[in-house]
This record gives C-alpha cells, structure tokens and sequence, in this order.
C-alpha cells in the first residue's frame, strides 16, 4: 500500500532536477530488501538513507524539507498530520483520508495516486518555491492545531454523547 517502488522512481526524477537532493526513509516493512534493490537499479541507492525504525520522528522531521507520501491506500495518516504539525511541506497522494486533511496547494499538494511522474513534478515545484512551500507549511500547521486539538476532540467527543443520549431510537 505505501508503494516505496513509485517514491523511489519518483525521486529518480527528482534528482535529475534537484541532483543535491536527498531520500530518507524512515519505518521498516517486508519489502525493504527489494526496495533497497530497486534503488540500486535506478541508480539512486547513493542518495537514499534508508533509516529503519525511528523513534525520533520530531529530529527527523525537523531535518527535512517536503515530506512525500506515496500510498495507494490510507486512512487517516498520523504521519501526514504529524508533518503538517511539524509546519513541513506535505506532498501526498489523493487517497482515503489524505483528500480529508490536505486542501491542495492550501496545506499540502495532492497528486493522482500510481503516478510517479505526477509525484516527482509536485515533489520539484515543492523545492523550487520556497516561499510558497513556506506559506503552505504555515497552512498547514494553522490546520491540524485547529482541527485536531485535544480540547477540540474532547468538546466533539461530548457533542456527540450528548446527541446520542437525548435522540429517541425507533425500533
């Protein structure tokens, strides 16, 4: 579902823009093997890290620049709304309840899911502009702060009890 193998060709493209660029990616799953493979294939292995089980997310997303999610099918991503908090650019595909939380061009970029080319152009427009990657990551902080408060979600959780235990149910 997370299709590594379309991240990793879309970033073949990247790098023929961006050659400085650089991949990191964290997590661990059973087709690393074959992910880090394929990278040897496309010729791109000296600029991917592949890191593994992290538990310092924070300190990584602090050093990076666009965080790209190249899933075929997702729910709610944590990691996306994570990014979002972490005030970085999120370039996604427009999948389950990514199209939920990313507004494209508003708070992050959504791109066709399966297209590699569509991910490595959103990916270069990203790098290319700063200035609207910036006003973008603000966006998208302002977002999740707002919508997925804690005090928020609790006030939610009440309205929602509260209309469940005065509505009449037929039967």
């Amino acid at each position: 579902m997370k299709r590594i193998d379309l991240l990793l060709k879309a970033f073949r493209e990247v790098l023929m823009q961006r050659p400085e660029a650089r991949l990191v990616i964290a997590g661990e799953g059973s087709l690393k093997t074959e992910m880090e493979a394929l990278a040897e294939t496309l010729g791109i292995s000296y600029a991917v890290r592949w890191l593994g089980f992290s538990r310092n997310m924070p300190g990584l997303l602090a050093a990076i620049d666009v965080y790209v999610q190249s899933s075929v099918n997702e729910g709610l991503s944590l990691s996306i709304l994570e990014a979002m908090a972490a005030e970085k650019a999120v370039v996604a595909t427009s999948v389950g309840g990514t199209k939920e939380v990313i507004a494209d061009g508003e708070t992050g970029f959504l791109v066709p899911p399966g297209s590699s080319a569509a991910l490595a152009a959103a990916v270069i427009a990203t790098l290319d502009d700063p200035q609207r990657r910036a006003a973008v990551s603000r966006a998208a902080k302002a977002y999740v702060e707002a919508e997925f408060d804690f005090r928020r979600m609790v006030d939610r959780y009440e309205a929602l009890y509260a209309s469940v235990a005065t509505s009449r149910l037929w039967v």
